[in-house]
């Protein structure tokens, strides 16, 4: 038995998708597989919270983990995934800065790095995804300002984060860049029904291809 455990935000939580989002397809499949092969058992549990950035994250991360892992003595039967830089992005025009600013932003994604190789020997982050611009200054009636040139710095930061501490990291802001991006978002921030299948499709392949989990 495997435990998978995934954290992020509103849109990993499956807002905006009435399939429930990229994590429930994963756990649909991987939960289908586990009911037809006697050999094959995952449990997958979604500890996604909206509107979390990876201050909140690294106050629960502990906490959620220590009481999902049976076996803390093995841990290569636990894969831990962090979905983290979206929500630290937005800009507050009343704060005149960033909700979490990016050098701070980068020790909080060491410190969960950290915290997740106690549990796990597979860590995965999944880098922050895109936004339409001209929907996201400000987003709705919110104090939320987004724009994609913060968003790539911040994944930029990540990626580099993550090649220094020989982490797995799945690149998604440059994919669904270079797609007609605006159409698989639902209001600008939230990924639509395709914008979660196809984030579902590039995490599925990138764990099948690296051999994090067998699908």
């Amino acid at each position: 038995m495997s435990h998978i455990i995934i954290f992020g935000s509103s849109n990993d939580y499956g807002y905006g998708d009435h399939e429930g989002g990229w994590v429930q397809r994963l756990r649909k499949l991987m939960d289908k597989k586990t009911l037809l092969d006697g050999e094959y058992y995952y449990l997958l549990y979604n500890l996604a919270v909206s509107g979390d950035t990876s201050d909140n994250l690294l106050e629960r991360f502990e906490d959620e983990t220590r009481r999902r892992v049976y076996d803390i003595e093995d841990p290569d039967k636990t894969i831990v995934i962090l979905c983290i830089g979206k929500n630290d992005i937005c800009w507050s025009k009343e704060k005149n800065d960033f909700s979490v600013p990016i050098e701070k932003f980068g020790g909080n994604v060491r410190d969960l790095i950290s915290l997740s190789k106690k549990y796990s020997n597979h860590p995965v982050i999944i880098g922050p995804g895109v936004v339409d611009d001209s929907l996201c200054n400000p987003w709705k009636t919110f104090d939320y300002y987004l724009k994609n040139e913060n968003l790539e710095r911040y994944n930029n930061k990540l990626q580099q984060i993550c090649l220094e501490e020989k982490i797995n990291f799945i690149e998604i802001f440059s994919v669904f860049k270079e797609k007609d991006y605006k159409k698989l978002l639902m209001d600008g921030l939230h990924l639509n029904n395709q914008g979660h299948e196809l984030l579902f499709k590039i995490v599925k392949n990138y764990l099948e291809k690296n051999k994090i989990v067998e699908l």
